[in-house]
C-alpha cells in the first residue's frame, strides 16, 4: 500500500518504485512509475519459553510451518532448540544474542553460537529482555560480520522505534508492552501507532507490528496500516490448531 502522509509518499518496503521519463506526443516528458511487489508479508513467530514451544514441541511447531510452507515464515526459538528445528525450517533466529564476543563469559549467548547452531538472524530488544541502546548498537555492528545475518530490533513507541532505526537492523518491530498477551490487537487498539512508525522510517526499514495479534483479520489490518509483517507468540504457540491457525492467515495476504 503506498499512502501520501504529510507531504512524503509513504512506501512499504516490500515495495519497490520504479521511476522511468516517457516522451509524450506532445513533446513533453512524464513520470512513469511501477509499484513492484519484492516479497510478500513477513510471519514472525516468537515461541517465548512456553512449554508448548520448547524442546518437542517447537520441533512440532517448526513442522507445521514447514507443512504450510510460506515462504516468508519466521521462527524465533529457544538457543537449544535451534540446532533441533533447523533441519525441519531453516529460517531459523534466536530470540536474543547478547553484545559481547567469544570468550570466558560463562552463560552469555554471542552471536557466534546463534550462527554455529544455525540461526539467520535473532529478534534483539524484545520488551520482556530489554537492553540499553549501546547494547543494541553492540550487537548490530557486530552482526555485520555475519553475512546475511538478521536483526530485527523491537521498539515500544514510535520515537524508539526511530532512534534504534539510525543503527540499521534488518527490519524494526513495533510492540505496545501493554498489549502484549491480550486479545487486543494493536493494528485495532493503536492503528495510528503502526501508521506513525511507517510515515517515521519511511521504508528505509521494513516495520513489523506485535502484541495482541490473534486472529487472521489482524495480520491483515496490519499490513492495510503498512507493516511489513507482524510478530506472533501466544495465538500460534499455543493454539491448539496451530495449522488451521496459519493456514487461515496465508489466506488473507
Amino acid at each position: 500500500m503506498v499512502r501520501y502522509v504529510l507531504g512524503k509518499l509513504i512506501l512499504p518496503s516490500n515495495f519497490l518504485l520504479c521511476v522511468f521519463t516517457v516522451l509524450g506526443k506532445e513533446g513533453l516528458l512524464y513520470l512513469l512509475i511501477l509499484k513492484i511487489d519484492m516479497n510478500s508479508v513477513v510471519l514472525l513467530f516468537n515461541l517465548k519459553a512456553y512449554n508448548e514451544g520448547i524442546g518437542e514441541n517447537a520441533y512440532r511447531l517448526a513442522e507445521v510451518i514447514s507443512e504450510v510452507n510460506y515462504e516468508n515464515t519466521y521462527l524465533a526459538v529457544q538457543p537449544t532448540d535451534i540446532l533441533r528445528v533447523k533441519p525441519v525450517w531453516s529460517k531459523v533466529l534466536a530470540q536474543h544474542v547478547d553484545p559481547i564476543t567469544p570468550g570466558a563469559r560463562t552463560g552469555w549467548f554471542p552471536i557466534e553460537s546463534a550462527v554455529s547452531a544455525g540461526a539467520i538472524g535473532t529478534l534483539v530488544n524484545h520488551s520482556e529482555h530489554r537492553l540499553s541502546d549501546d547494547e543494541i548498537k553492540i550487537i548490530l555492528e557486530r552482526s555485520d560480520e555475519f553475512e546475511g545475518f538478521k536483526t530485527v530490533v523491537c521498539a515500544d513507541t514510535p520515537t524508539t522505534a526511530e532512534r534504534l532505526a539510525q543503527y540499521n537492523p534488518s527490519a524494526i518491530a513495533i510492540e505496545p508492552p501493554e498489549l502484549i498477551g491480550t486479545k487486543t490487537p494493536v493494528s485495532e487498539a493503536r492503528p495510528e501507532l503502526i501508521e506513525d512508525v511507517v510515515s517515521r522510517l519511511g521504508g528505509k526499514v521494513p516495520v513489523y507490528c506485535g502484541a495482541g495479534i490473534n486472529k487472521p483479520e489482524d495480520v491483515a489490518k496490519a499490513v492495510d496500516l503498512g507493516a511489513d509483517g507482524v510478530l506472533v507468540a501466544s495465538a500460534f504457540v499455543k493454539n491448539p490448531d496451530p495449522k488451521k491457525w496459519l493456514e487461515d492467515v496465508v489466506s488473507v495476504l
